[in-house]
């Protein structure tokens, strides 16, 4: 007993309320409540610790007002008043915390809750069980595009023919070669060049579905992106990555291969569950020769033991090498100079070996049989006389040319890809073209297939539904050849995965005994659909000790398990206060579950795990999800979205050519220009209201804003002002954008206007004459332009040097005055 007080005793300061429950005569050990005034809804009760100390330090000014500090942690202020009862309440207080921290002993009372994950092992126990019952067939759509690009980019270019648009598929392949324009002084490749290809890709697929990027992987110019539909997120995953160098001195990665391993319908809690898809982007040598045959034959040899892929190439040397056996020794490289400081690749992604995968003996693993997709500039060329190809492939008549293809003759001769297949090939050579035509480079090379899709052979878990090159792009000498698949592979039933783990969770809690503590849960699922972008969306969960309860005073905890979007290495997109706590019999708690979504998580799916100690766990399922927003949609898509992202109707073409969002920003602040405008903060519910107008599609209620304006002066302007510059930052290629920089450095105004899209161009000279208006109203041009340059002009990576940032700045005063 502390003090022989029983009772709970009160403080109550300036800013909070502390409560203390003495140890009493059923055995609860002493605890406290301590109540923000701010944030009542957000307490918990907690066990007294050796931790906990009171201290009480007089003010300098009135020594009447006490500081009260607990863990060293200001509370708020205690006014004595000169009243000697509370002079007495605040004395007995103190007297019983500080009896019930002695009679703690030195250990203190701090208890914790065991890890006892049981509820887990027997959920993961049902679902192994019931494997086969809760898979179901499924069709996944899969487009694998290979292209040598040889240096070119495409970022600035309509998609739509290589990504197979309208059609869409449910995962893309893109395979490039040459992506970077490698040289004995340039030996290295670009990774923010990768980053705007997948910036471009992703952009195209929006317009029809949202997709993210499985994962990516890189050996100088040999670049291997794979894209998913979101219905696809948690049940596509890559589980490992792998790079081969098979280019000078045999290791380099100008030519060689990277691969990706995924697994496809895979339960977290089912070990070796899922389907496992290999896909290798290969470049071999270039040449027409049989030397280079051979080294092709050694090239696929070295990606076979490499990656642990059979079938690309026979285990013997002497099926791989011609019978002389000194061919591929007699084959050299040029060494041309380089060093060993240029033999590196920039990704800093050191090339690495596959190690064979344990075996998984699970007779439900896919994972030791992969579906294997083989692609890439294979570099086989045709034997016949070029005319002679020419005039065959302007006839259509691709099976003559083909019975002269050295790719085509090894595959009979049994000396590679024995188990893999192509489709048939009904298009012309895809090799070697004119730069900017339709025509070919006959005066150095044969039109060759050297570009090609191969896959496994004699699965019936892939089938091939088309196969064709694409003549639309001309920037290159290599037509990109694609080819759409449909995967038949089992895939988890979610309703019905969902269905047996609840019964499982309820045959559970049956088994329990009544006697253990329990809480009682409200609501059974957190669920909200209305988040907005960079705006912290909450929930709330209410847990309470029943009154009638054979434990008077539990112990529980909150556990938030690691999603594939943010392992537990990372800090948690969710947010939960408190996490911790007791609860007195009848006692209730809130618990509040926050999540604040960004342009790269903007929903979250999870669940909250309430842990109580000798008790069991209850689950509760949360989601959040995000309402459509005009934040980071391109300026094209917002032209084309006239009734706001949230109306999801999207024209085919632009209605005009300025977008509502960005007019109605410049409108209201239009007339309401302050110097400080884009400095000073606005107020977040007013933001979150201007966002709301702007994603709906409607005009800004400039009454409300005003009256703002009136009650706090110019908060309004801010908030619009503040508004505007996250809707220009969050804008994916800039309203200039990178592929222009080359023309802004030469400082011909007119032309780079000329070579933007209308609407962008539009945009550009309607915020600068609104800049222009401001500054002439007394905003800092300096400033202004410190703000506003970034926002607008879209730096390549690598470019933003003070030369071109000074520019830059010229290109804005130019327009501006």
């Amino acid at each position: 007993m502390d003090s022989g007080v029983e009772g709970p005793l009160t403080l109550d300061t300036t800013t909070h309320t502390l409560t203390y429950f003495p140890s009493n005569r059923y055995g609860d050990p002493p605890y406290y409540h301590l109540v923000s005034k701010r944030r009542p809804y957000l307490s918990t009760p907690l066990p007294l610790t050796a931790d906990d100390t009171l201290d009480l330090e007089p003010g300098n000014d009135d020594p009447q007002n006490l500081t009260v500090h607990l863990k060293n942690c200001d509370i708020g202020i205690y006014r004595t008043e000169k009243d000697e009862q509370r002079t007495k309440e605040l004395a007995q207080f103190a007297a019983t915390w500080r009896s019930g921290m002695a009679n703690l002993g030195s250990g203190g009372s701090e208890t914790s809750l065991g890890a006892d994950m049981s509820s887990h092992a027997v959920i993961a126990d049902v679902l192994n069980q019931n494997y086969n019952d809760l898979m179901s067939a499924a069709s996944i759509s899969l487009r694998a595009m290979t292209w040598n690009l040889m240096g070119q980019s495409i970022s600035s270019l309509k998609l739509s023919s290589l990504l197979g648009l309208p059609v869409m598929s449910d995962i893309y392949v893109l395979a490039i070669q040459e992506f970077d324009t490698l040289g004995a002084k340039t030996l290295y490749s670009n990774p923010a060049g990768l980053q705007e290809l997948i910036n471009a890709v992703l952009m195209a697929l929006s317009e029809s579905g949202e997709y993210f990027v499985v994962d990516t992987n890189q050996l100088l110019g040999i670049k291997l992106v794979i894209f998913a539909h979101s219905r696809l997120r948690g049940q596509i995953s890559s589980t490992k990555k792998a790079t081969t160098g098979t280019g000078l001195f045999g290791v380099w990665g100008n030519k060689g291969a990277a691969a990706l391993w995924l697994t496809i319908g895979e339960d977290p809690m089912i070990p070796g569950s899922g389907t496992e898809m290999v896909v290798a982007n290969c470049h071999l040598s270039a040449g027409d020769t049989k030397d280079f045959v051979v080294r092709r034959r050694w090239e696929l040899s070295e990606i076979s033991k490499k990656f642990h892929l059979s079938g690309l190439a026979p285990a013997s040397e002497k099926v791989i090498f011609d019978s002389d056996a000194q061919v591929l020794d007699d084959f050299k490289l040029e060494e041309d100079g380089f060093d060993s400081e240029t033999l590196k690749d920039d990704d800093s992604e050191e090339e690495q070996e596959v190690q064979s995968a344990s075996s998984v003996s699970d007779s439900k693993s896919s994972k030791s049989n992969p579906i294997v997709i083989l692609l890439g500039d294979l570099n086989y060329r045709v034997t016949l006389d070029k005319d002679m190809v020419q005039d065959y492939s302007e006839r259509g008549n691709y099976r003559t040319i083909l019975v002269s293809d050295q790719l085509r003759q090894d595959i009979i001769d049994s000396r590679i890809l024995s188990e893999f297949v192509e489709g048939v090939i009904s298009f012309a050579p895809t090799y070697k073209y004119q730069i900017g035509t339709n025509k070919y480079d006959m005066e150095v090379r044969t039109p060759s297939y050297t570009d090609r899709i191969f896959y496994s052979k004699n699965d019936s878990r892939i089938s091939q539904l088309d196969y064709s090159s694409i003549a639309d792009y001309v920037i290159s000498d290599h037509r990109p050849v694609v080819s759409r698949f449909e995967l038949s592979i089992p895939m988890m039933d979610a309703e019905k995965r969902k269905a047996l783990v609840d019964s499982t969770l309820k045959d559970m809690d049956k088994r329990e005994n009544s006697g253990r503590p329990s809480v009682v849960v409200d609501p059974k699922e957190a669920v909200k659909e209305d988040c907005v972008i960079f705006c912290e969306g909450e929930t709330f969960v209410s847990i309470t000790n029943d009154p009638n309860s054979a434990q008077r005073l539990l112990e529980w905890q909150v556990i938030l398990p690691p999603t594939e979007q943010v392992p537990s290495t990372k800090t948690p997109s969710l947010r939960v206060e408190p996490t911790k706590g007791l609860l007195p019999a009848g006692g209730s708690q809130q618990i509040r579950i926050a999540f604040t979504p960004q342009l790269s998580i903007r929903d979250e799916v999870s669940v909250l795990i309430i842990r109580v100690k000798d008790g069991q766990d209850v689950f509760v399922p949360i989601e959040f999800h995000t309402l459509p927003t005009a934040i980071g949609a391109s300026l094209d898509l917002l032209s084309r979205m006239p009734d706001g992202a949230r109306s999801k109707k999207i024209m085919e073409t632009s209605s005009t050519n300025m977008p509502r969002e960005i007019w109605s920003c410049v409108d209201y602040l239009w007339t309401r220009i302050v110097p400080d405008m884009f400095l000073k903060k606005g107020d977040p519910t007013l933001q979150a209201l201007v966002q709301e107008w702007m994603d709906k599609g409607e005009y800004f209620d400039a009454q409300v804003l005003d009256a703002a304006n009136e009650a706090q002066e110019s908060i309004a302007v801010y908030s619009v002002a503040q508004q505007f510059m996250i809707l220009l930052q969050s804008l994916p290629m800039g309203i200039v954008p990178p592929e222009c920089h080359a023309l802004l450095m030469k400082e011909d105004t007119d032309i780079l206007l000329e070579a933007l899209p209308s609407v962008n161009a539009n945009v550009l000279l309607y915020i600068t004459g609104f800049l222009q208006r401001a500054i002439q109203q007394g905003v800092d041009e300096s400033q202004l332009l410190d703000k506003f340059e970034p926002l607008l002009i879209a730096t390549p990576r690598g470019k933003d040097s003070g030369k071109s940032k000074m520019k830059r700045k010229k290109f804005l005063k130019t327009l501006i005055s």
